[in-house]
């Protein structure tokens, strides 16, 4: 609280008038955390807003921020029995070293120097995954590979899962992917139970599917996960890479016809195909490993680059597909030029 004296000197008399004010501060707001590691070892760096109101009687107003943690739990409050003050900070900045890597839950208190509580951030879950952090996407050379380098906290098996286009991985209450019917929509398992030692990590997408075919110029999700066994994931990053590889990188049409997901579960397919000159005519058709027509579509496209085409699993009866084997086939049509490429899927209901 800060005080105000107006003295006024005159002839009759000396008046003293107090007026008492408390800066106020709206509520603290953006609360991120990153994880990373320096001289000092692994870290979190906390950083928020806070806007002090425009108070013309209080505008040197000082503030202290407390801040405290809990271990992966929610509802956090500073009166909380199992809360940690993790320090103090006049700056809307903060570095903690914690003792273990895990899941915190943080909350920023704020006071006015003098002790008056004037705002505090609605408690935040903050996924700091442990044991993989500092994850740097790199592209390569002509757009055909994508290069990751991570830091994992100690020994662990590590997976690099590259996912079809739109893939939703579902959360859990921190933020984490979970595991579930979509975990098996990967195009492309880049490493799988790979052991890895502590310390900085490189890992290599050449951008091809598990068929060996450069994937289509689409946006893909990428999870990297830490293993302490079989079952037991111990950390997890996810993020996204932009595929754009130029048609004279890819080389032959072949290499740039694929669909996903494949094996495919669910309501649709989407197959995928790169057109170098426009307009192209292209034909998908799709068979039964007896050779039944099962579904087809003849379209123009006038437009270049990778294109694709959903099919809803419905065949030209009008009924859904069953489990099974297929073949696909995609032909397309430039100028005087025919091109077909014929691959094979497995739809699973």
């Amino acid at each position: 609280m800060k005080k105000i004296q107006i003295l006024f000197i005159g002839s009759i008399c000396i008046a003293l008038l107090s007026l008492s004010c408390y800066a106020s501060l709206k509520p603290i707001s953006e609360l991120t955390a990153i994880p990373g590691e320096d001289a000092g070892g692994f870290y979190i760096e906390l950083s928020w807003n806070a806007t002090q109101n425009n108070d013309p009687l209080d505008t040197q107003a000082t503030f202290v921020y407390s801040l405290y943690v809990r271990p992966g739990q929610s509802g956090l409050s500073p009166a909380s029995s199992d809360s940690q003050s993790i320090g103090t900070t006049g700056s809307t900045t903060f570095k903690w070293y914690p003792a273990s890597v895990q899941d915190y839950s943080f909350i920023v208190y704020a006071e006015e120097a003098g002790g008056s509580h004037v705002g505090d951030s609605i408690y935040s879950n903050i996924a700091v995954s442990p044991f993989i952090y500092s994850v740097v996407r790199s592209e390569g050379s002509g757009g055909k590979s994508w290069n990751f380098t991570f830091l994992i906290e100690e020994n662990a098996y590590v997976n690099v899962y590259i996912y079809a286009p739109d893939t939703i991985l579902n959360e859990d209450t921190y933020g984490h992917p979970v595991h579930n019917a979509l975990y098996n929509s990967y195009i492309r398992r880049v490493v799988y139970k790979q052991a890895m030692s502590g310390g900085l990590r490189e890992v290599t997408w050449d951008c091809k599917d598990d068929t060996g075919n450069y994937v289509s110029n689409l946006i893909y999700p990428v999870l990297i996960e830490a293993m302490a066994n079989d079952t037991e994931v111990i950390g997890k990053w996810w993020g996204t890479v932009a595929v754009n590889i130029s048609a004279s990188e890819i080389g032959a049409f072949e290499g740039t016809v694929h669909c996903y997901p494949n094996p495919a579960k669910g309501k649709s397919i989407t197959f995928t195909y790169f057109v170098g000159t426009a307009p192209a005519d292209i034909t998908i058709e799709v068979y039964s490993i007896t050779g039944e027509l099962i579904w087809s579509k003849t379209k123009t496209e006038n437009k270049t680059g990778s294109l694709t085409e959903v099919w809803n699993c419905i065949n030209n009866s009008g009924n859904p597909i069953g489990s099974d084997i297929y073949i696909y086939r995609i032909t397309k049509k430039e100028g005087s030029s025919t091109t077909t490429v014929t691959k094979k899927l497995v739809y699973v209901k």
